[in-house]
């Protein structure tokens, strides 16, 4: 019996390019080849599509696109559902299920979704809609408020428009500083300040609109970040064991995520039952109304005073062996590779998606 073929692709034009290659680096590593082909994908950082043939740690040192004898020219062909392949002869391949492993812009916000989608290509995840809405911080909270998933409190402003930064600073003044300025569009907390004074706003402000035209600002919550990773699995959402981050620095920026080797994961996180309980409706009432399918992890922050707030959705999350999505479902019994099969299979199985999505 043939194997079903698995497209991983990684990489892409993204300032979360490098995170997406450790991530594919862990999918590759992990996945049951006994049960799968593996057909990998790489993307590099100028957008030259490739289908790469070498060794998997390649791909972790970056280094997988200047091996001329593995990779080999390709393209998308919308209109048979196909990646083109131009070797000495030009011919199509069609994988069974195609895993995206792209972090940030192209690979994040539906748009490598919409292009699989017009191909008619199953694919492991959010769906265009939903990866656009999840990408985006404000949009996602204003269906997070329309649901009762609380919120801090937040402003937004778009770039270009000084009208729109003088009412920013008059709504700071009614929230208080600190604040955090962050790129509406943007993972892995690129982009992101902590505003102590109103003199630090310009300067915080040029950094967070270099990767998005519109910014959000939120009050500085004064508590623990907590995480859940959601997935659904034949047709039932389920939520992890929440986990906690502990680190040193101002707050969870990209290079406390990714380099800091004194950030620690707390799981199970050390909060009250009451908070968890919340939470964990919270996620269920969010992955259903932000349409979502296969697996997300899903970021809040619980106040000294017990109150939880909802932060943000990651509709592809880091995938490493060290991030936090991984992290909990393992704490849950899956292993790495069962927790890629069950993704793989939920997709290809048509269950990826809640059986009852919910209207709140």
């Amino acid at each position: 019996m043939k194997k079903p073929t698995v497209c991983l692709i990684f990489g892409g034009k993204s300032s979360e390019y490098e995170v997406s290659l450790h991530s594919a680096f862990a999918v590759a590593s992990h996945i049951d080849k006994g049960k799968y082909e593996v057909l990998k994908l790489g993307i590099t950082k100028d957008g030259e599509w490739y289908i790469f043939d070498g060794e998997e740690r390649d791909i972790f040192n970056d280094t997988w696109w200047q091996k001329s004898e593995y990779i080999t020219p390709v393209t998308l062909d919308f209109s048979i559902g196909c990646i083109t392949v131009f070797d000495k002869t030009v011919y199509s391949l069609k994988p069974d299920i195609v895993f995206p492993v792209m972090h940030g812009a192209f690979g994040e916000d539906g748009r490598i979704q919409g292009a699989l989608e017009m191909s008619g290509m199953k694919f492991v995840g959010c769906g265009s809609l939903s990866s656009a809405v999840c990408m985006d911080k404000y949009l996602t909270k204003l269906v997070a408020e329309s649901i009762g998933v609380p919120c801090a409190r937040s402003a937004v402003a778009y770039k270009g428009e000084l009208a729109s930064r003088e009412a920013l600073r008059e709504k700071i003044s009614k929230i208080g500083y600190p604040v955090f300025i962050k790129p509406c569009r943007s993972g892995s907390s690129v982009g992101i300040s902590k505003v102590n004074y109103a003199s630090e706003l310009d300067t915080a402000l040029e950094k967070a609109f270099y990767c998005s035209d519109r910014v959000i600002v939120e009050e500085a919550i004064d508590g623990k970040e907590v995480e859940a990773a959601v997935m659904c699995d034949g047709g039932r959402i389920k939520v992890s064991t929440l986990g906690e981050i502990g680190y040193f620095g101002e707050f969870y920026d990209y290079d406390t995520k990714y380099k800091d080797k004194t950030v620690s994961y707390i799981i199970p996180a050390k909060i009250e039952k009451q908070c968890e309980r919340a939470i964990r409706s919270y996620c269920r009432k969010l992955f259903s109304s932000l349409e979502c399918k296969g697996f997300c992890r899903m970021d809040f922050f619980v106040k000294k005073d017990g109150g939880v707030l909802f932060n943000e959705v990651n509709s592809i999350p880091g995938f490493t062996d060290i991030s936090m999505f991984p992290k909990l479902f393992i704490n849950d019994g899956y292993s790495f590779s069962s927790l890629i099969d069950t993704l793989i299979t939920n997709e290809i199985n048509g269950t990826s998606k809640p059986y009852i999505m919910m209207m709140w």
